[in-house]
């Protein structure tokens, strides 16, 4: 059965905020991260970042960053503001 939360097989270390569907699988989040309405994270880790509305984050490992409005942020450790609608892969 699907975890009505959205979370699968991962941490939150609190503080936390988890927007309405957002989807965390494989990953480590926290602390200090906000997330907005519809974002993704799977197989990362994202710390002390806040992450807009439809933004993902995918193998990749994330902290002190901002990830704008349905931008895409894939591959290694990073720290990175990301703006609206942008794309990167490391």
């Amino acid at each position: 059965q699907e975890n009505p939360q959205g979370i699968e097989r991962s941490v939150l270390i609190q503080p936390v905020h988890v927007g309405p569907r957002c989807a965390i699988e494989n990953a480590v989040v926290g602390p200090h991260v906000s997330m907005a309405e519809g974002v993704t994270i799977r197989n990362a880790i994202v710390r002390d970042s806040i992450l807009a509305d439809g933004a993902h984050v995918e193998g990749a490992v994330l902290e002190g960053s901002i990830v704008g409005p349905d931008a895409r942020g894939r591959g290694r450790a990073a720290t990175v503001n990301l703006g609206d609608n942008s794309e990167v892969t490391w």
